[in-house]
């Protein structure tokens, strides 16, 4: 058997893993209409948007079209724009991350 889980190890390697940059930062970021209009479109299935417990996990785009139709208030969209020139692909709101003294902030 340990023949056969080394062939299946090498056959399952990846020689290039995927990776990504993600940047932190608290929900007190989103106005109350960026909460509601994430949580939609999470639950309606929009693969650039993750809603967990604690807040959302958001993908911005390489690809500046899709970044310019981002749903949202102008802080959030000035966000993801911030993300994506200093080289982030996700950005996760989590209420328990710090304030970033570089946005608004609608909620303690």
């Amino acid at each position: 058997l340990s023949a056969f889980y080394e062939t299946m190890l090498r056959e399952t390697e990846i020689s290039t893993p995927e990776n990504y940059r993600v940047v932190v930062m608290s929900t007190a970021h989103l106005t109350e209409s960026d909460n509601e209009t994430l949580t939609t479109c999470a639950s309606n299935g929009v693969q650039a948007v993750l809603h967990k417990q604690s807040g959302f996990i958001v993908t911005v785009y390489e690809n500046d079209t899709y970044n310019e139709r981002m749903f949202g208030s102008e802080t959030l969209k000035n966000i993801i724009l911030w993300a994506k020139n200093a080289g982030f692909s996700k950005i996760e709101f989590n209420c328990d991350a710090n304030v970033l003294p570089q946005f608004p902030a609608f909620e303690s």
